[in-house]
């Protein structure tokens, strides 16, 4: 026994010597676990995937923003109801603007009445060119229905001397052939000599009245060609009156739209001169006063007054970076967090973050800035924590956003930021409001995903 215990003894000694102390051996069991909850951690834990932004707090509609009111006309500053600051209502009186001129209305004026004067003449004139038109159209219809009724009359003269030719040609014909039997009669000695001279005679005039019918045949035609061209005359020349009358009637109808336009601007300029009172087209404050009353001069157009409209629809004005434009589309949720209000914003976990208010992308403009920047509009999202009133969230405040885009693993965020990747988008419910959830949930899907559905490619990733 005692030669075996010695031997023991020393093999525990040495076990001892060579087991390392029980705080490095608790730090190795952490580490353990550290890592393997690392690993756990990269595989379960989400990530929300967002596009950070910077802006100020706006409003959506453009009447709701500050409002520059200039000058109507030139002129120097009379008097002021507000001051910086000032609460209006729409209609209160802001500025009064005086005319450098003190005779300047009254001129305006009788040169107003000169103008109703001259209108009035011109339109008078339009009147009584047009009545010479219609007075000279009733007499074209007569004068050419006096030419018509020429022209019928020599035409049944035409026709009556055409029946006189007929019977004349009827009444040679017989004579003629009465005369040649009475030639033959004579030959033969069965007529006397006087009753050939009879029928020579008679035949000799009815030759000289068919010539007489003839010549008024065709004195009957002359006649008629020259009424004719008399009712071609007739026509012409009152067309040419006519014409003549509706060529007075235009000019004097452009020299009354003339009037008409001169006296409608000099309206307006009275009007312009008349509203030199300003009036306030909003409620809200006035954010900048430009002018103050007394000697300052102000030339039509100058600005005189900002005011800040009492906004009816909140907004914030974000910023974002061309390369991630393509990835925001109206609907996509929004963390906002607001000058003046504390707040700590987690991109990755929204659902932790504090003093933030959530928002909707309403619009996403088409054109960017020039400097590779494009403006989206954020309005309050109303399935979330209402915005603060408008009276302590005041147009202009900074705010800093971010837009929320898929949900991923933490793995696969760590994988695309090393290599430069762009945030994935759910290509088949791209654009649909509430922007869908990536399937990636590990590494390996994430990683799979990426080569899919990166938006951009790797170009845009290495851009970015």
């Amino acid at each position: 026994m005692s030669s075996v215990t010695p031997r023991r003894h020393r093999e525990v000694s040495s076990l001892l010597l060579v087991r390392g102390p029980d705080a490095l051996q608790l730090f190795t069991r952490i580490l353990y676990f550290a890592i393997g909850a690392t690993g756990l951690a990269l595989v379960v834990v989400p990530w929300q995937q967002n596009v950070p932004a910077a802006g100020h707090v706006s409003a959506l509609d453009p009447f709701d923003r500050i409002q520059t009111i200039a000058a109507p006309v030139s002129g120097r500053v009379l008097k002021s109801w507000v001051q910086e600051g000032t609460r209006v209502r729409e209609g209160d009186p802001l500025l009064e603007i005086v005319d450098l001129d003190p005779e300047m209305l009254p001129r305006l004026g009788q040169q107003r009445e000169a103008l109703e004067s001259q209108l009035a003449a011109a339109r008078e004139k339009v009147e009584i060119y047009q009545s010479q038109v219609e007075a000279l159209s009733r007499a074209q219809d007569l004068s050419v229905q006096a030419a018509q009724n020429l022209v019928e009359v020599a035409g049944a003269k035409v026709r009556s001397a055409e029946h006189g030719v007929e019977a004349a040609l009827a009444a040679v014909a017989q004579a003629k052939l009465n005369f040649e039997r009475q030639q033959q009669l004579v030959d033969e000695g069965l007529a006397s000599t006087l009753e050939f001279e009879v029928a020579d005679r008679l035949y000799k005039q009815a030759k000289a009245e068919l010539s007489q019918d003839r010549q008024a045949l065709n004195a009957s035609l002359e006649e008629e060609k020259a009424r004719r061209a008399e009712l071609g005359r007739v026509q012409t020349e009152a067309q040419a009156r006519i014409e003549s009358a509706r060529a007075e009637v235009q000019v004097a109808e452009a020299e009354s739209a003339a009037k008409q336009q001169d006296l409608a601007t000099l309206s307006v300029r009275i009007a312009q001169q008349n509203a030199q009172r300003m009036t306030a087209p909003r409620s809200g404050t006035v954010f900048r006063l430009y002018a103050s009353p007394g000697a300052e001069l102000v030339k039509a157009g100058d600005p005189l007054v900002a005011l800040l409209p009492d906004a009816q629809s909140q907004a914030v004005e974000l910023w974002v970076d061309g390369n991630d434009v393509p990835l925001i589309h109206e609907g996509r949720s929004v963390r906002l967090q607001f000058e003046g209000w504390p707040g700590v914003q987690f991109g990755g976990w929204p659902s932790v973050a504090v003093g933030t208010f959530g928002g909707r992308v309403a619009v996403v403009d088409s054109s960017g800035d020039g400097r590779g920047r494009f403006r989206i509009l954020v309005i309050p999202d109303p399935e979330d924590e209402p915005w603060p009133s408008p009276q302590y969230l005041r147009q202009g405040a900074r705010a800093n956003g971010f837009v929320l885009l898929d949900q991923v693993a933490l793995g696969y965020e760590l994988w695309r930021q090393v290599n430069g990747f762009p945030p994935t988008v759910a290509m088949e419910t791209y654009g649909a409001p509430g922007a869908a959830k990536s399937a990636a949930k590990d590494t390996s899907a994430g990683a799979a995903g990426g080569a899919t559905a990166t938006t951009g490619g790797a170009k845009a990733g290495a851009a970015k």
